[in-house]
């Protein structure tokens, strides 16, 4: 497959948009980012579009579900969540659902900046054209809390801390299972993507996991990448995404 036949084949439509939007709008982004951004951005502008046709201008030729980029969780507050099922009268799904949503529109991973400055300019522009990393679809695996009964809802994990989360996760070995059974119904249902396609591990948590998630996603390709958050200069963080962009290239030109 050429590098073209990849981004056609992988482009994201507008339906497929506002799943996204219209599902997990607190959990999902993607990884385009124009010059001159600035970090913050709870609902980027970037990567909002109000219509079908102001899509199919700004944001369809970028977005693409060929390439994800997954994180270990989406942490929240503690005081709204629970992490075992003792603390769930406390707060139900509903508000803490309702409190994860509030302001968000595609700013999960991408609005603090962390993630601009290790995934940017590499999973947008390589080598002075299209990266085939650009609008990857990015989203955490860890993110179904276990009163959701497989719901999907996507309501959080009561930690940002992965420490905090690998004991209780060791100790509650089903909750592994449901939430890749929900990034399943995510990446499968919501996004659309095919069987092939490019899963990018951000960081030694998450790709702790690899094992499972291969057998989750059994013809994806999957590959790693430090989490946006690791103690690596921009120049380090570049130099692993042109490694990766090569590392793609590779892989769809055999398929």
């Amino acid at each position: 497959m050429s590098p073209e036949t990849f981004r056609q084949f992988n482009q994201l439509d507008y339906a497929s948009y506002q799943r996204v939007c219209d599902t997990y709008p607190h959990i999902a982004s993607f990884a385009y980012w124009q010059p001159g951004f600035h970090g913050n951005a709870m609902a980027p502008e970037a990567l909002q579009a109000s219509s079908a046709e102001e899509y199919q201008t700004k944001l369809a030729p970028y977005l693409q579900k060929g390439v994800v980029a997954l994180g270990l969780n989406f942490g929240v507050r503690k005081s709204l969540t629970i992490i075992d099922h003792a603390q769930a009268e406390t707060y139900t799904v509903a508000e803490r659902l309702a409190h994860a949503k509030q302001g968000r529109m595609l700013g999960n991973q991408y609005g603090g900046g962390d993630a601009h400055r290790a995934m940017y300019p590499e999973f947008v522009t390589h080598n002075g054209q299209q990266s085939l990393l650009c609008g990857a679809y990015m989203t955490d695996l860890f993110k179904f809390s276990p009163d959701e009964h497989r719901q999907w809802l996507a309501s959080g994990i009561a930690t940002k801390d992965g420490n905090q989360l690998a004991p209780f996760l060791k100790a509650n070995p089903e909750l592994v299972t449901e939430n890749i059974e929900g990034l399943q119904h995510e990446l499968n249902e919501v996004l659309g993507v095919s069987d092939q396609f490019i899963m990018v591990l951000l960081g030694k948590k998450v790709q702790e996991f690899k094992p499972q998630l291969q057998a989750a996603f059994p013809h994806a390709v999957l590959m790693d990448f430090p989490h946006y958050g690791a103690h690596l200069s921009h120049d380090e963080f570049v130099a692993y995404g042109r490694q990766l962009n090569e590392a793609v290239a590779d892989t769809i030109a055999k398929w």
